[in-house]
């Protein structure tokens, strides 16, 4: 597979840099395709693999830029416990570094947004699946949720019509297993993937840089447990307001979840 040479060839890493080596690098640059297809097929594996999963649960441990008027960049992240049941069940549990708690839950035909900080929540129907349900959410109610587009079914769409550049960098361990370190390049970010090798390729780290936004900030995020076959009640997807909660309307309930930092496709 195609590795990332050029940039550590113009770098000079191992101070072997050379005229020549850096006219190979840049004939190389230009004669190449924008996306390897080897890597291209690592990407579609994982996105194919998820897509068609009938069921699964993930841990998802991240960690966010802020950027400060100064140019700063403060790391804030969450904790996100995600159970996917298709076509139309999901329910996602964050919790905050500063133990800010909060859950989404959708049942197929509502919405549910709790916040245990302020004991509020906001409901709205919904009916259908995860996807248009994500869909509504994130566009139409101007929620976050971080890398939404892994629960989507057509992740494998999405990846083929917005990578623009894709290469394979090498291959690497992460939390003790076998991965492919894939980087890619979008309009709106460049992202880095290591999908897991073997039957199940599982995604299991990624960063991405917001390289139109000020400062470029990133979201990183290692993902964990993956379980195929979790176990599952209906009542996990119901939802019942502690004692004391208030409902309130859900344009307010927005602006709570967008303060707790995060965004779509993060």
């Amino acid at each position: 597979m195609k590795k990332m040479k050029l940039l550590f060839c113009i770098v000079g890493i191992l101070g072997l840099l050379c005229a020549g080596t850096v006219f190979a690098a840049t004939n190389e640059v230009e004669n190449a395709s924008p996306i390897d297809p080897e890597a291209m097929a690592i990407f579609l594996k994982m996105a194919d693999f998820l897509a068609k999963a009938k069921s699964f649960s993930v841990t998802i441990e991240s960690g966010y830029d802020a950027v400060q008027d100064d140019g700063q960049k403060i790391e804030f992240g969450s904790v996100r416990k995600v159970l996917i049941d298709r076509p139309n069940r999901m329910r996602e549990a964050v919790e905050q570094r500063d133990g800010t708690k909060a859950e989404f839950i959708f049942n197929g035909k509502e919405i549910y947004v709790f916040n245990a900080k302020n004991n509020v929540y906001g409901t709205v129907e919904k009916p259908g699946s995860i996807d248009a349900a994500v869909e509504y959410f994130t566009d139409d109610l101007g929620m976050r949720m971080p890398l939404s587009e892994l629960y989507s079914i057509e992740l494998p769409k999405f990846l083929k019509e917005n990578i623009r550049v894709l290469d394979y960098v090498e291959e690497a361990r992460i939390d003790g297993v076998d991965c492919d370190h894939l980087a890619a390049r979008m309009d709106d970010g460049d992202l880095q993937v290591w999908i897991e090798q073997g039957n199940k390729p599982l995604l299991r780290r990624i960063i991405v840089t917001y390289k139109n936004a000020l400062g470029q900030p990133q979201y990183r995020a290692q993902l964990k447990d993956w379980d195929f076959s979790p176990k599952i009640s209906g009542s996990l997807f119901n939802f019942t307001p502690p004692k004391g909660a208030e409902r309130i309307a859900f344009a307010a309930t927005m602006q709570l979840g967008a303060s707790a930092g995060g965004g779509k496709g993060e």
